[in-house]
């Protein structure tokens, strides 16, 4: 028993407090012993969570208290004791009391002795993005109407995210079927027209209202346009849309989805001279603008990123013709995948040698926007076993789950750690049990 403690600790296992120096069985455990609540909004409730607490003796023993710390709430079902060879449910739930991130300690008094609930949630990530951020409508006679632009918006994170759009007002409309909820992973588009009565420069935006924070912006559309009298009769003109491209989160180690803005001769003579500045890696550009671009014709420039190692680009970046200069902005994060699993520490307490515990079962969730690859099944140490059905690829904002047993075979305590690589980060959860002999007398030395 003495040696299963000392591997344990040297492994870097966290053992609960009856493992510390113990002889004997544990009299009460607690499980799991650590939860995870995820990404929960500032005011808002997190999913509940239980823990089982079991009374392995052959004696009642008394319930004084249970501690919950600030931003976690629980109820449970225990009473003011707990008979022999029972168990009771306590029920934690995450609400946060601040947008930070938690991560705090439940303690439960009992007079066989204090136990502990590692309690665990995260302030939400901000995964939606907007792009094309910023539309250019050129010059369009009054009482036109611009051939349409299409603006996307994305959730690239793992939760649901409500969404309201607002009119962008004056010469500009705009018309949406997205809907007041948008699901993790998935887009929807609104499409804008530009009809301006007057003469002059108008610029407008469309504001978007989401219980999202958004990445960094912008969280409008910005859309420009000129109303003319009468058509332009300027021998070198250019027009440019979109400017501005975001590119969101996308995976690190894989190229991003590709996006394009156009270049339009509005000119009576051929542009020519078309140059690109600052489009260094990990920005990819590819256009067929090529030596001239006729009146009336246009051509496409396409940007992506190549996602080699986790970064944030922002770049403005200079379009040079003999018309001038023009600018655009283009951005984008490369992420590493995002999974999470919970709870983190399983605690089988006492089982008998020979006899097969009670499963345990650990949730795993994909909180990233793109699929994350779990290829192999989930490893356990000895006297331990586990199942998953984590299929290949676990979709965006997708679970699935860990099923373990604890299968003693020697007297004493058992542990290690059971999981899985994925192309995020490796599954670790912590475990450890009692192997507990038919007719316990403790271990002597």
């Amino acid at each position: 028993m003495r040696l299963a403690f000392i591997a344990a600790v040297a492994l870097g296992i966290s053992l609960p407090d009856w493992a510390a120096g113990v002889e004997t069985a544990p009299v009460a455990t607690v499980t799991p012993t650590s939860l995870q609540f995820g990404a929960v909004s500032f005011g808002q409730d997190g999913t509940p969570q239980s823990a089982r607490l079991t009374n392995h003796s052959d004696d009642p023993f008394g319930i004084e208290d249970i501690v919950v710390p600030d931003g976690f709430s629980a109820t449970d079902d225990c009473g003011a004791s707990l008979a022999p060879l029972e168990s009771c449910v306590i029920s934690f739930n995450f609400h946060p009391s601040e947008a930070t991130e938690h991560n705090r300690t439940a303690t439960i008094s009992t007079t066989a002795g204090p136990l502990y609930v590692r309690l665990r949630g995260d302030d939400p990530r901000s995964e939606f993005w907007i792009t094309p951020a910023v539309l250019d409508f050129d010059r369009i006679l009054l009482g036109a109407t611009s051939s349409p632009q299409t603006a996307r918006i994305v959730n690239g994170g793992w939760t649901d995210m409500s969404l309201s759009i607002g009119a962008p007002g004056g010469p500009f409309q705009a018309s949406h079927a997205c809907g007041a909820v948008l699901s993790p992973g998935a887009a929807c588009e609104v499409t804008f027209t530009f009809s301006p009565e007057q003469a002059g420069t108008f610029e407008h935006y469309a504001g978007v209202s989401t219980n999202a924070l958004g990445i960094f912006g912008p969280f409008a559309v910005t859309l420009r346009g000129v109303g003319e009298a009468s058509p332009s009769t300027a021998p070198l003109r250019q027009w440019i849309t979109p400017t501005f491209l975001d590119f969101g989160l996308f995976p690190s180690g894989q190229a991003s989805p590709v996006q394009s803005l156009r270049l339009t001769n509005t000119g009576t003579q051929p542009l020519s001279g078309f140059q690109l500045s600052n489009v260094d890696l990990p920005l990819l550009v590819s256009h067929d603008c090529g030596g001239s671009v006729a009146p009336g014709a246009g051509c496409t420039v396409t940007f992506g990123f190549t996602g080699a190692s986790p970064s944030i680009v922002i770049r403005d970046i200079t379009i040079q013709t003999s018309a001038g200069q023009s600018q655009i902005t283009v951005q984008g994060i490369s992420l590493r995948p995002q999974v999470r699993w919970t709870p983190m520490e399983l605690d089988f307490g006492p089982v008998e040698i020979g006899s097969i515990s009670a499963p345990q079962v650990v949730s795993i969730t994909n909180r990233g926007g793109n699929p994350i690859r779990h290829s192999h099944p989930p490893a356990a140490p000895d006297q331990f076993s586990a199942e998953t059905d984590c299929p290949e690829y676990i979709p965006a904002g997708s679970s699935c789950t860990y099923t373990l047993w604890f299968t003693p075979i020697r007297a004493g305590i058992a542990s290690g750690v059971a999981g899985a690589p994925t192309d995020a980060d490796s599954i670790s959860v912590s475990i450890i049990g009692f192997g507990e002999p038919l007719f316990w007398d403790g271990f002597g030395d």
